[in-house]
């Protein structure tokens, strides 16, 4: 189980327990606005997609560590993920 908060702070739990197992900070002090469960490929690699209205963070629940990170030039709205495919489509606010 995975939530998010209003200070841009990812927390990864166990149901079984009441404090998070991971925490994760945007650092960009803006509230997450989704986060998604991603498997790489066919195999056993688990990945937390977060974002902000600034940025996407793929990152390893298990200790919190970045895989990647996307910036893009525009506030983001919403984030789209093709389960077991490596796309991700991103809703952005045009200026």
């Amino acid at each position: 189980l995975a939530c998010g908060t209003r200070a841009g702070i990812v927390k990864v739990y166990d149901v079984r327990s009441s404090r998070p197992m991971t925490i994760k900070d945007h650092k960009n002090g803006q509230p997450i606005i989704d986060i998604k469960h991603h498997h790489e490929g066919g195999g056993d690699v688990r990945r937390i997609i977060s974002s902000d209205t600034r940025s996407v963070k793929i990152w390893d629940p298990s200790n919190g560590r970045n895989y990647t990170q996307i910036e893009p030039e525009s506030p983001i709205n919403d984030v789209c993920v093709f389960e077991r495919s490596g796309l991700i489509m991103l809703a952005l606010e045009a200026k």
